[in-house]
């Protein structure tokens, strides 16, 4: 029989461990995966997600596919963080200023295929929120079939 205190009552001395590393990572939950697919019309304006909570983004992708090459450029996407609006360019503004790094502003076109008239607008990890998130779509044009991809954690 074990002489002593039980196990989970004895102190903890990291010195004698033999853990080789020791790995702290922030919880951030399990990924849950938001959708919204439609085919949208001129001043439509669909809310793509709206989640309450506390959360974090791993990442957003929107795909936007038209009739005409330019009819996203009208389009405007709209990215909401706690109530306060982090974002709301047209997609125009995202092309003609050059942002095609999502790395670089909180939006970025990643993807401009003027053949297949086919766009991708894509929202970089890492953002936290306390309340709520919401993706919103200002449709500028008819026969826009809009995607919307948000993997995210509820904390």
């Amino acid at each position: 029989m074990a002489a002593g205190l039980p196990d989970f009552s004895s102190p903890i001395d990291l010195a004698i461990q033999s853990l080789p590393e020791t790995i702290a990572r922030d919880k951030k939950g399990s990924p849950l995966l938001a959708q919204y697919s439609a085919i949208i019309g001129v001043g439509d304006t669909p809310t793509l997600v709206n989640i309450t909570g506390k959360g974090y983004i791993y990442f957003a992708v929107l795909w936007s596919n038209t009739l005409q090459v330019d009819q996203y450029k009208n389009d405007t996407l709209h990215f909401w963080l706690d109530g306060q609006e982090l974002f709301g360019k047209t997609l125009d503004f995202l092309y003609d200023a050059g942002l095609k790094s999502p790395w670089h502003y909180p939006g970025a076109i990643t993807k401009l295929d003027e053949i297949g008239k086919f766009l991708a607008v894509t929202i970089p990890p890492g953002y936290t929120f306390e309340e709520s998130i919401k993706f919103q779509y200002d449709c500028g044009y008819a026969g826009t079939f809009l995607t919307f991809d948000l993997l995210y954690a509820i904390i």
